[in-house]
C-alpha cells in the first residue's frame, strides 16, 4: 500500500501519510501527514531514542571560513557586510575584480555556501550521529523508501550555523537516498525555499 493511501497517525487526523516514523527497538511503525511530521519527531526523539541516546554534540564550528576572514589570516577571505540585508558576510576574493563584484556567503540569508563549504567540520561525533538519523527513519529514504545508497541530509545546509551542536540537531536531519539527496542539493537557495523543497522539509 502506498504512504500517501494510509492516514496520518495523530488523533483526530485523517489526512494522507507523508512519512513513517520507525522504532527498530519495539518494532512499531506511526504515520504522519506533513502538518504533524515536525511534533511527531521531535516527541520521536524524546521517548523512543532507538536504544541508545542521541550522540552528544559539541560546539565546534561548522566552517573554518568565518574565523579565517574575521583574523584576515588568509588573503583570500574577507568579513564583509550582506549587500540585501546588512549582515555579516564573508567574501572570497576574486583577483583582478573589485570588492563590490566578490562573491560571498552569507547565513542570514542562506546563500553562498559554497565558500563555507571549502572548510567544512561536521563534528566528531557525526558519524554516530548519522547512523541514528538512519535507524530512526527505518534505513530507508523518506522521500522515495529506497533502503540503498543512503545519506543523511542537513535541511537547513551545516555550513549556515555557527555550530555543529546546533547544525547536527534531529529536527535539522532526514535520511536521503544518494539519488534524492542529489536532486535535493540541486536547488536553488537563496534564502526562501521553493516547491521542490516540500517533499523535503515536512518538519
Amino acid at each position: 500500500m502506498a504512504l500517501s493511501e494510509l492516514s496520518c497517525s495523530a488523533e483526530g487526523c485523517q489526512k494522507p501519510g507523508h512519512r513513517v516514523m520507525y522504532h527498530s527497538k519495539n518494532d512499531e511503525k506511526r504515520v504522519y501527514c506533513s502538518s504533524h511530521v515536525g511534533v511527531a519527531v521531535r516527541q520521536w526523539d524524546a521517548d523512543y531514542p532507538n536504544g541508545d541516546e542521541f550522540p552528544e554534540l559539541h560546539d565546534q564550528p561548522t566552517s573554518d571560513v568565518p574565523r579565517m576572514a574575521r583574523a584576515d589570516e588568509i588573503d583570500g577571505y574577507r568579513s564583509v557586510e550582506c549587500r540585501d540585508c546588512g549582515s555579516e558576510a564573508f567574501a572570497k576574493r576574486r583577483i583582478g575584480q573589485e570588492p563590490e563584484f566578490w562573491t560571498y556567503a552569507c547565513r542570514n540569508c542562506r546563500k553562498g555556501a559554497r565558500i563555507l563549504t571549502k572548510h567544512s567540520n561536521y563534528g566528531v561525533a557525526w558519524d554516530q550521529v548519522r547512523e541514528w538519523v538512519k535507524d530512526r527513519d527505518g534505513r530507508e529514504c523518506i522521500a522515495c523508501s529506497s533502503d540503498s545508497h543512503l545519506h543523511v541530509h542537513h535541511k537547513k545546509k551545516l555550513v549556515y550555523f555557527e555550530t555543529t551542536k546546533e547544525a547536527n540537531q534531529p529536527e535539522n536531519l532526514v535520511t536521503l537516498c544518494k539519488e534524492c539527496h542529489k536532486d535535493r542539493e540541486s536547488v536553488h537557495e537563496p534564502g526562501r525555499l521553493n516547491g521542490d523543497d516540500v517533499r523535503y522539509l515536512a518538519l
